[in-house]
């Protein structure tokens, strides 16, 4: 072993050392920031929770035809979900019920779905 110093990062997270308190904490603040930029551009306004308590997700939400369907081959949904999973896991439990309700519907997204996001 080889003793590199003080940790800044790790495994893709920033490492943050309190010196008051002696405590040490791991953020995705980059990681995030980055994500929010590549799926929703820089002009985001912040919310207080992680989901709308009105949004409610359902099958009927999915393309019904090929139109439907093929309107969303652009959408980089799956990647999103993907992003939003491994931000859950690493530093953010919080956000793991919202981003469990979306990914059930990664596997046969459709328009109606992300309309739930946009309002």
């Amino acid at each position: 072993m080889k003793d590199l110093g003080v940790v800044i990062h790790i495994l893709g997270c920033e490492v943050k050392y309190d010196v008051y308190t002696g405590v040490s904490y791991l953020t995705q603040y980059q990681y995030t920031k980055k994500a929010i930029e590549k799926f929703f551009g820089s002009e985001v306004t912040p919310c207080d929770t992680p989901s709308g308590v009105n949004i409610t997700l359902s099958r009927n939400m999915s393309p019904t035809n090929e139109d439907e369907k093929a309107e969303m081959t652009d959408i980089p949904y799956k990647e999103s979900v993907g992003t939003l999973l491994w931000s859950s896991l690493c530093t953010s439990p919080d956000i793991s019920y919202a981003v469990s309700q979306v990914a059930v519907s990664q596997s046969n997204t459709g328009e109606r779905i992300r309309e739930c996001f946009d309002t």
